[in-house]
């Protein structure tokens, strides 16, 4: 098979890195070959050998002393040094490997929403096909607004970039309220949780296009680093993406 590049990609803290682990660990298990590339370089510590570590080429904190600037400056200014010698690095961590796990950098906005983020992944899904996997972080769900918020940064992330990009919900083992299953697959038990938590304008700009919004929500998945849950449902959700016949094995 050609090689599939998954970029996991989400906000700070919301497993990322250990699900690059977790699904890497399965891979193994199942006799797929792959690769897990490291591109935050502001990390201090990753739960992974990566093949590709992209700290050998600079840190958030090298950065900070040799250009003055703050953490955030460092890091936009290190997603612009990553695009610059974006070549380089695509062609160093593509191989015949049967995955390759991007781990991103924790500050979404930085890397996804700025345009340097955007052109590094067309220019790797010009050589490989690539989709994204957007985790929502389920330890920080409390209410049916908390996943109307995440789910639309999920949306977003699809409208800026020119990949697939699908929704998990992350940290299964973390969920405090049980409700949150049940709003996260019943529509329209979410929309009288929406309109019980009386969050102002959320009802009336959201629930007249909820279900255009979350249609793609409707078969999300739970996955946990911690239990292995959902290991295999990633791999078919990844599969589905790519191949009618069901097999990219």
């Amino acid at each position: 098979m050609t090689s599939l590049a998954v970029i996991f990609m989400g906000q700070a803290g919301c497993g990322k890195s250990h699900l690059c682990a977790s699904f890497g660990k399965w891979l193994e298990e199942n006799k797929k070959s792959f690769k897990i590339i490291n591109l935050d370089p502001g990390a201090e510590y990753i739960p992974f050998n990566p093949n590709f570590d992209i700290r050998k080429y600079f840190t958030i904190s090298e950065i900070m002393k040799k250009e003055k600037l703050g953490p955030n400056g460092a890091m936009i200014r290190a997603n612009n040094k990553i695009n610059e010698i974006s070549d380089e690095i695509i062609d160093e961590i593509i191989g015949p490997e049967d995955f390759i796990l991007i781990d991103l950098p924790g500050q979404l906005e930085t890397f996804i929403f700025r345009q340097s983020g955007a052109n590094f992944i067309q220019k790797l899904e010009n050589k490989i096909r690539v989709v994204g996997i957007y985790l929502i972080d389920a330890e920080f769900l409390s209410s049916a607004t908390d996943f109307i918020i995440a789910s639309l940064i999920g949306t977003a992330c699809s409208l800026q970039l020119p990949i697939e990009v699908v929704s998990i919900l992350h940290k299964s083992d973390k969920i405090i309220n049980q409700e949150i299953i049940k709003i996260v697959h019943n529509f329209d038990f979410l929309k009288e949780k929406v309109i019980e938590e009386k969050k102002g304008a959320m009802i009336d700009m959201v629930l007249p296009i909820l279900d255009n919004i979350l249609e793609p929500f409707a078969r999300i998945i739970k996955t946990s680093s911690v239990t292995n849950e959902g290991m295999l449902e990633l791999y078919e959700l990844i599969n589905e993406i790519f191949c009618a016949c069901g097999d990219i094995s």
